[in-house]
């Protein structure tokens, strides 16, 4: 097996790495994957280093906001020396308006943000945003997401 290039933390069934599986190695980091991705289950807020991080494309897609402590995965990814990590997660401002106090309405997130607040997030742990924006797509129903890319 060749050394992962991209790793997925918290990738759910990783559809949106099957594509690039053919062609880069990829590393998923949860409880189930489709075939011909590499899966290890992992505690992403265990004590243990981020499996294959170094010199890899680390992705943690919609995952952060489901985490008691996402500190302890930001950490683990500063301190991993990838090359490049991608994080998104649920614009709160842009989903609800600037009147909802929450929680989130989805049972399965801890914490939302605003993009100004999780640009602050990433930058309070040493994971200073090279690019961050906000997409909103309508099509069943409206949503939108934050992206931060960090160097």
């Amino acid at each position: 097996m060749r050394t992962a290039r991209i790793v997925d933390v918290g990738c759910g069934d990783a559809r949106k790495l099957e594509r690039l599986a053919r062609e880069y190695g990829v590393l998923v980091l949860d409880i189930e994957a489709p075939a011909g991705v590499r899966l290890r289950q992992d505690d992403v807020l265990g004590p243990k280093p981020i499996p294959q991080a170094e010199g890899s494309l680390v992705v943690a897609a919609d995952a952060i906001e489901r985490l008691t402590r996402p500190e302890v995965l930001l950490e683990k990814i500063r301190r991993s020396r990838c090359s490049g990590a991608v994080l998104s997660t649920p614009d709160r401002l842009r989903e609800y308006g600037c009147d909802h106090r929450g929680p989130p309405r989805n049972p399965r997130h801890v914490r939302e943000w605003t993009a100004a607040e999780f640009e602050r997030l990433l930058e309070h742990r040493g994971l200073e945003p090279v690019v961050l924006l906000t997409n909103t797509r309508v099509d069943r129903r409206k949503w939108a997401t934050i992206v931060a890319i960090c160097m």
